[in-house]
């Protein structure tokens, strides 16, 4: 896919949630769950669960806390773009001393 004449970037995004897993949130409103709304899914997260997926390809939301439940946990989004996650799907070869088999 092209913009401006560019190739367009691949985003990948990881998601997790952060919190004391005895200080809950009552999810009945669906409060941190993860929508994909092109999958049609709507996906419970709580402390502790980590989701990585492509970003570019699937538009989502995570659902905030209501205002009397927010201190209760953090979402930590990081993003990373095609060629990084190639880098470390495929490490050059000076980066092989360090990783383990």
């Amino acid at each position: 896919m092209l913009y401006g004449g560019m190739k367009a970037l691949r985003i990948y995004t990881s998601t997790m949630v952060l919190g004391k897993p005895g200080e809950l949130w009552d999810s009945s409103r669906h409060q941190v769950h993860l929508y994909l709304p092109t999958l049609g899914v709507m996906v419970p997260m709580t402390v502790g669960d980590m989701i990585f997926f492509n970003a570019s390809e699937l538009p989502h939301l995570v659902i905030k806390l209501d205002e009397a439940d927010k201190h209760k946990r953090t979402i930590v989004t990081t993003f990373t773009c095609a060629q990084m996650a190639d880098v470390l799907e495929h490490p050059p070869a000076f980066c092989l001393l360090w990783i383990r088999p």
